[in-house]
């Protein structure tokens, strides 16, 4: 009975000042509706576009061989880079300078504070998501809605060009450290190709695998002769009737033969010992010179890559020219603006009933 009691109580209240609560609300939606007319009408354009995967403008997708898989849409952290980038002072920096912001907003660029204002209120009507696609959804509102949808398109454009240019600047160092390793190979080439032509000269080695192969036969074939000449020279020497001038010329020949062999072992001795060196250099000296010749293949390739046209996003959707207001919403503003008054006025009523008997004078003295 008592809460019965209490909301009777209550409902005598609201039917007792119903006329007050009318009016209060009344008097609030018809002013929050004229101030609502006054304010100014924004329009929003928005662009909507995907992180592109950097492999798109690569060497490999430029040049496909293999089995190398190029994928068109970035990863999350593309999606971050993109987001960062869209957030950035340079982007803003270039937004106010290309539109003149300054003027539009009208704020004074000679304030101390103008850079933080311009900011401020540039961000205010800026806003940049990744939805839950991982789609970039960038918009931009202004009460011209034709400069609303020319600053959107902007914007993106602006942050492709970044993006494009943090992947070219990664190119580029990619260029110049070819070019640094490519300067490295040619002088360890030239210093292998003398180190090499040295070995030769020293060791008397131009074709390892044919010397490898004719100098021990020779060897062989000079050691033979002279065994069969060194035999025919004693049998010479204990034959009756064989003249003298035939025996010396005979030694003379088995000499001339001795001297070759020797020759000849002295060359498979210095072989034999420059064999390793030059084989080593020898495959060192290709081993560069191919190295080399792939730099300057892939330099080709990255070279061709970063002069190619590119982009570092995938439009989806183009920025508008937008229809629609986006704010003021006029019958949002009148109806929270009369819910506010509402709850308000109730509440001070309630107070008011509720401590309407109270001696406030003598209260106040009693303490």
């Amino acid at each position: 009975m008592e809460n019965q009691y209490n909301l009777l109580g209550i409902l005598k209240i609201f039917i007792k000042w119903r006329k007050q609560i009318l009016y209060a609300c009344l008097a609030t939606a018809i002013g929050s509706a004229l101030i609502s007319l006054l304010l100014p009408v924004y329009f929003q354009s928005t662009t909507v576009f995907l992180a592109a995967s950097p492999d798109r403008i690569s060497p490999e997708a430029l040049f496909p061989e293999g089995n190398f898989k190029i994928f068109d849409y970035g990863t999350g952290e593309d999606i971050d880079r993109i987001l960062t980038i869209a957030e950035s002072g340079d982007l803003i920096d270039f937004m106010v300078d290309s539109f003149n912001l300054y003027e539009h907003y009208d704020i004074n660029p000679d304030l101390p504070k103008a850079a933080y204002r311009i900011e401020k209120r540039f961000g205010k009507l800026y806003d940049v998501e990744k939805d839950k696609r991982d789609a970039i959804v960038l918009s931009i509102e202004d009460e011209d809605r034709a400069l609303a949808a020319a600053m959107t398109k902007a914007a993106r454009e602006r942050i492709d060009d970044i993006a494009l240019r943090l992947i070219r600047a990664s190119q580029k160092r990619k260029i110049n450290t070819l070019k640094e390793n490519i300067v490295e190979n040619e002088m360890k080439i030239r210093v292998l190709g003398d180190t090499l032509k040295s070995l030769r000269q020293r060791f008397g080695i131009y074709n390892l695998q044919a010397q490898a192969e004719l100098l021990p036969a020779q060897f062989s074939s000079a050691e033979a002769k002279l065994t069969r000449e060194e035999a025919k020279l004693s049998a010479m020497k204990i034959t009756k009737g064989i003249r003298l001038d035939t025996i010396r010329f005979s030694e003379t020949r088995v000499a001339g033969i001795r001297k070759e062999v020797e020759l000849l072992q002295s060359k498979l001795d210095l072989f034999n010992e420059g064999t390793v060196l030059v084989d080593i250099t020898h495959k060192q000296y290709l081993e560069a010179n191919q190295s080399l010749g792939e730099q300057i293949e892939y330099l080709k390739k990255i070279e061709a890559t970063y002069h190619a046209e590119g982009s570092a996003i995938i439009l989806v959707e183009e920025a508008r020219l937008p229809v629609v207001k986006s704010w003021p919403k006029r019958s949002l503003i009148v109806i929270a603006a009369t819910f506010l008054v509402l709850i308000f006025t109730v509440f001070g009523i309630l107070l008011f009933e509720t401590y309407k008997d109270i001696n406030w004078k003598e209260l106040l003295n009693a303490k």
